[in-house]
């Protein structure tokens, strides 16, 4: 649940195949705007660290390159 005022922080790759995921068009079909779009920095997230999903190499780190830390807000009409 996303108060009035919250934020939705997502780090995503833009480089193809990953920017064909349209996340900010899957956002707008979830209520939400994107508010900003800036270069993703691994120093901004003291303990963060990325891990693989699925069954190939499962759990594993990769090189984050493309990537963009996504905010998304509320779409609430003005």
């Amino acid at each position: 649940m996303l108060n009035e005022g919250g934020e939705v922080h997502m780090r995503h790759r833009d480089d193809n195949p990953y920017n064909r995921w349209n996340v900010v068009l899957l956002a707008g079909e979830a209520g939400l705007k994107l508010k900003e779009k800036v270069d993703f920095q691994k120093s901004d997230f003291p303990g963060y660290h990325n891990k693989r999903g699925g069954d190939i190499r499962t759990n594993k780190t990769f090189p984050i390159v493309h990537a963009f830390n996504f905010k998304f807000a509320l779409d609430l009409p003005e």
